[in-house]
This record gives structure tokens, C-alpha cells and sequence, in this order.
């Protein structure tokens, strides 16, 4: 899938920043790995180089 912008439709757009809610996840290790989710909501900000205008995502685009 590739994602366009919601405004123009155009698949040119910058990152500009991500926020997430702040809780705190105890890190549970087992052989090394890290085993516990990320149980954080994140949200990612992109700019569309054509119309300009911003929108967010809940994902961040793979680039496939």
C-alpha cells in the first residue's frame, strides 16, 4: 500500500515529527529479548510536498 495524502492525494510527504502517550512499560526480558509490547499509542505528523498542507497517521509508513 502506498500512502497518499488525504488532502490531494499526491504520495510526496515529509516527516516532521511523532508523539506517543507516556506509559511506562516495565521491560521483561526472557534469553535476551525483549518479550512486553510497547504499549504506547503513537502518532506520526507528515507535511505533503504538494498541496502543503500536514496530516497524521497512526503508522509509519513502510516505504513498500
Amino acid at each position: 500500500m502506498i500512502e497518499k495524502c488525504p488532502h490531494c492525494g499526491a504520495s510526496h510527504f515529509a516527516f516532521l515529527y511523532e508523539t506517543s502517550t507516556a506509559l511506562y512499560c516495565t521491560p521483561i526480558y526472557k534469553d535476551g529479548k525483549w518479550t512486553q509490547k510497547d504499549l504506547n499509542k503513537h502518532c506520526y505528523s507528515f507535511r505533503c510536498s504538494n498541496c502543503g498542507r500536514t496530516f497524521t497517521l497512526d503508522y509509519f509508513p513502510s516505504g513498500e
